[in-house]
């Protein structure tokens, strides 16, 4: 017998040998066998040095520079102390508290489960992986007693036996998902104080089982649904939404080799054209796939390639065959997008971000503030109230929408509300019936909706806002702030409002990662307010205003017609200074204005196509057959007329053969467009 066997184990085993003849023999001999198979202090090696460690995780992952950083400082001095007790020994056996247990956050498919399987396989040590959400009863977790006819151990046990050593590592996936009976159990595995007592009813409550050794790693999709009690015992890693680079990096160093090695395609059959390959992936991230990780974008390359290799390689004997734009556009349908902005901006309307607590994704919650006229709140009785809603909304979000009219009668004169005239009581929708709401952070957008029905004002479509309000109308802090930027960025929002105390903190924008920020514009109010770098199309994903209070909010998102009015009249002034040089250079022209961003990209149009994007408009310019005979003349001309809408300093396009003070950085998307001569 092993001596490192714990001696209540081998007092169990001995006692049980007898029974284990009877006519029940089955099942004692079903429990002898599981305690001899748990690898009683039995512990793997490390003894890959620190240096290795990062490397690999390095190599398996890119970016996740935070959480890789957080990781390697413990798992580093792990390794340093397995180093320190020198080899296997005997006193390996009184070694205990050296696990860990971690929770990873973050989006689906950004790589928790890979990063945590990646740490196993380079510390050298095995893995077992379960699942939280899919357990039904305690005993999933902690066994069944031995004598139940087709009883088991639990997970726990079955891990460790599988893994053959005591120091190993649990992936658990879903935690945000766990059932309320699972939480007691769960808190004894990941307690360090607790662990080492640990009981499966299976091997006897009399056998003490010693985690203490072992790692956990859990994973969820939102902190929010995470028990508390249960995100406290572990060290929580968020792991954000990926940045339009990085899933493009990711692409070129991960996802197209991995698609290549499972399906056998060669670099010789199927490539991306080398001169455009980073656009092309652009095209794919922004187009094809809406989400915060890379797993529609892995969906999407395999697609593509395996629809090529059909129609093509197979189909036609194409010996190879090079992936260009309108490749793209002929073997790829464009996924549904998710909801989108209204196509016009509108009164009363207003569009809130909330959390999928079940999906641990974010969401869109379209609000709409109508006013009931015809019906006085005497003849309403209690049938309608001030207020009245629908929408499928749960209690916290209906005490919301209280607090939020009380806000709105303290701010009524700062907004410029008089809240005597509300004699029509107020119907308040929320869209999306089939989906329950239950949550905080829509007070500061139903404010909004019902300041703009009450004032008039109509709300800028491309406008959403999260932030809970408080009957002062002051905005605080709300969570889940990643997921809200993801969603507001697929709803076609340019502008998203947040609370100020959201800046910073566990919750703020200040942990979200670099190359992440660097495709956000954020302004606080009074930044806002004054003179800022103009929002670039070219670079940024999404303006983000920081508010402290209902007023400030509202400055934002209402469409005041005092400031269109004074736009319009900048635009007739700098155009009829213009149109006489345009008029004499230009035969004949067509101007369309356009809705949606995607017709900005020049490589889309036709060769006689030029894209020009102002502040507010997009215009799509048909050149005639003849155009002064040069792209440097257009860029010139076209340039005046939009330069009045944007605050940029003038400066000489790069694409002209020719210097004009009159050519700006609006024109930029005219470089690549190839101009047909006439």
């Amino acid at each position: 017998m092993d001596p490192l066997f714990p001696r209540e184990v081998l007092e169990v085993i001995e006692k049980n040998k007898l029974n284990a003849v009877g006519h029940s023999g089955s099942k004692y001999s079903e429990l002898i066998e599981t305690l001899l198979a748990i690898p009683w202090a039995k512990l793997q090696p490390i003894e890959v040095s620190p240096e290795q460690f990062q490397e690999g995780l390095n190599t398996s992952h890119y970016g996740l520079e935070k959480p890789k950083e957080i990781l390697c400082d413990f798992f580093s001095n792990l390794i340093w102390r397995y180093r320190k007790l020198g080899p296997r020994s005997e006193k390996w056996a009184q070694w205990k508290k050296t696990g860990s247990s971690f929770l990873l956050v973050g989006p689906p498919g950004v790589g928790k489960t890979s990063l945590a399987i990646s740490v196993a396989q380079n510390l050298s040590i095995p893995y077992h992986k379960t699942s939280l959400g899919g357990m039904k009863d305690e005993a999933d977790l902690r066994g069944h007693g031995f004598t139940y006819e087709g009883s088991k151990p639990g997970a726990i046990v079955q891990g460790l036996i599988r893994m053959g050593v005591m120091n190993g590592m649990f992936i658990m996936d879903e935690a945000d998902k766990t059932e309320k009976f699972a939480i007691a159990t769960l808190l004894e595995i990941l307690d360090p104080e607790q662990n080492h007592l640990f009981h499966d009813k299976f091997t006897q409550t009399t056998v003490d089982i010693d985690l203490s050794n072992s790692h956990f790693i859990l994973t969820a999709n939102t902190l929010e649904t995470v028990p508390p009690p249960v995100a406290n015992r572990c060290e929580i890693i968020f792991l954000d939404r990926y940045s339009v680079e990085e899933k493009i990096a990711i692409a070129k160093q991960y996802l197209i080799r991995r698609v290549r090695e499972k399906h056998q395609i060669s670099e010789k059959e199927i490539y991306f054209d080398p001169d455009q390959e980073k656009e092309l992936l652009r095209l794919l991230v922004r187009n094809y796939t809406h989400e915060a990780g890379v797993r529609e974008l892995e969906r999407a390359i395999r697609t593509l390639f395996l629809r090529i290799q059909r129609k093509e390689i197979l189909g036609k004997g194409v010996s190879s065959f090079c992936i260009t734009r309108e490749s793209i556009k002929e073997f790829l349908d464009e996924p549904q997008p998710p909801r989108k902005i209204n196509p016009e901006d509108r009164v009363g309307e207003m569009l809130a971000l909330g959390v999928n607590p079940e999906m641990g994704i974010g969401s869109v919650i379209p609000i709409q503030a109508t006013s009931l006229p015809g019906i006085s709140r005497q003849a309403a009785g209690r049938t309608l109230s001030v207020i009245h809603a629908t929408g499928n909304i749960e209690r916290v979000m209906d005490e919301s929408r209280k607090v939020a009219t009380t806000a709105l009668f303290q701010c009524a004169s700062q907004l410029g509300l008089d809240m005597k005239d509300l004699d029509e009581p107020v119907h308040l929708h929320f869209m999306g019936a089939s989906s329950r709401k239950d949550e905080p952070s829509a007070g500061g957008a139903i404010a909004l909706a019902l300041a703009s029905l009450l004032s008039g004002k109509p709300l800028r479509r491309d406008v959403a806002m999260t932030g809970e309000i408080d009957t002062r109308g002051r905005i605080t802090a709300v969570g889940g702030i990643d997921l809200k930027l993801e969603t507001a960025f697929e709803a076609g929002c340019k502008t998203m409002i947040i609370p100020s105390e959201n800046l910073r903190g566990e919750e703020g924008l200040e942990r979200l990662p670099r190359s992440l920020r660097e495709e956000l514009q954020i302004l606080s109010f009074q930044q806002w307010q004054g003179p800022h770098e103009p929002f670039d199309y070219n670079h940024h994903l999404l303006q983000v205003v920081t508010v402290e209070d209902l007023v400030q909010a509202a400055t934002v998102a209402f469409v005041e017609q005092e400031e269109l009015s004074c736009l319009e009249n900048l635009f007739q002034e700098h155009a009829q200074k213009v149109a006489p040089l345009v008029r004499a250079s230009v035969e004949g022209g067509l101007l369309l204005l356009l809705k949606d961003v995607e017709e900005m990209d020049p490589c889309l149009l036709e060769p006689s196509y030029t894209v020009c994007s102002t502040r507010f408009n997009l215009a799509l310019i048909k050149v005639a057959s003849r155009l002064a005979g040069s792209k440097s003349m257009a860029t010139t001309l076209l340039a005046p007329i939009l330069a009045a809408t944007m605050d940029k300093t003038p400066q000489p396009h790069p694409s002209s053969r020719t210097s004009s003070p009159g050519c700006t950085s609006t024109t930029r998307a005219i470089s690549n467009v190839e101009w047909a001569g006439a």
